[in-house]
């Protein structure tokens, strides 16, 4: 997603994922055709908590005086694609 600050990528792109990788998602989906979960779904409580097997959060380097994903962050995204079974 592109656009300026503050107008929800993030809560957006998050919504999105834990509709995706919950079976709560999926049978909210086939139920009323819209996005949605169960917020007391196991998967979406690992995904709040950083620890579901399918899903890694990027965060941008607000940091620094360059805007983007820190190299650091790739480096965190490729080890943790190469453990994930």
């Amino acid at each position: 997603f592109s656009g300026i600050k503050g107008i929800g990528k993030a809560t957006l792109s998050f919504i999105l994922a834990k509709s995706l990788l919950s079976p709560s998602g999926v049978a909210y989906w086939n139920k009323h055709q819209a996005i949605g979960y169960d917020p007391k779904d196991p998967a979406v409580k690992r995904m709040e908590e950083g620890s579901h097997g399918d899903f890694f959060l990027l965060h941008s380097s607000q940091s620094t005086k360059t805007t983007g994903i820190s190299i650091e962050e790739i480096r965190k995204l490729k080890e943790f694609a190469y453990h994930t079974p």
